[in-house]
């Protein structure tokens, strides 16, 4: 289950970073995400061909609801929890030397990597189908027993269809605009809201070690 999740932020990173941009400048794509008790809508906001992103979701996980954004540039990565006014910060290159986007079971699973391997899937082109009205290229996907499809217009992915350890996931766009004003304010994460700097707790403690190495040996 957690690598159907991961798959389908990979495909939001491949526009992020600009492996896959978009190919317009800005834009806006509203998501239904479906998957077991998981029900996610979300919002993709996005400037500069992706490489700006913003994605506004409201959760419902086992009748439970939350309320996120999370903002992703080249300078770095905020990760906005709205219910309790708290705000993550993270270096962009954060996600390629640390396990936070990994557990115990899972610890050999690297998005970006992932990213890179999802983007060469597209050699499995399978056909053609219409969603919200448009043409899009249907490929197929098998990882480590899941498998899926999703369907492609213009570098946008508007659906996807996976099943893994028997429970079905689907996501499908259910809104599209294209070169729309975007003010730079949708990449600043709010004020008011207490924030965690984690690159600035990762020096301090690489600091301390460093104290520590420096320390002479009690005899």
């Amino acid at each position: 289950m957690k690598k159907i999740f991961l798959l389908l932020i990979a495909f939001v990173w491949l526009g992020a970073f600009g492996q896959n941009p978009y190919p317009e400048k800005t834009g806006k794509i509203g998501y239904k995400f479906n998957m077991g008790t998981m029900k996610i809508d979300y919002v993709i906001t996005y400037d500069d061909f992706g490489n700006k992103q913003a994605i506004d979701a409201k959760s419902v996980i086992n009748g439970e609801t939350s309320n996120s954004t999370t903002i992703i540039t080249r300078e770095g990565i905020f990760i906005v929890n709205h219910n309790d006014k708290q705000v993550i910060k993270m270096p962009a290159d954060m996600g390629d030397d640390s396990d936070m986007m990994n557990d115990d079971e899972d610890s050999e699973f690297d998005i970006s990597e992932f990213a890179k391997r999802v983007n060469e899937y597209k050699e499995s082109k399978q056909g053609t189908g219409t969603v919200m009205g448009k043409e899009c290229d249907i490929y197929s996907i098998t990882e480590e027993g899941m498998k899926g499809k999703y369907w492609i217009w213009k570098n946008y992915l508007l659906k996807a269809e996976f099943t893994s350890e028997g429970v079905a996931t689907t996501i499908e766009a259910t809104d599209l605009k294209v070169n729309i004003d975007v003010p730079s304010s949708a990449f600043i994460p709010p004020s008011g809201y207490s924030v965690t700097d984690m690159g600035q707790m990762m020096e301090q403690m690489q600091n301390m070690q460093q104290y520590m190495n420096q320390m002479p040996d009690e005899e």
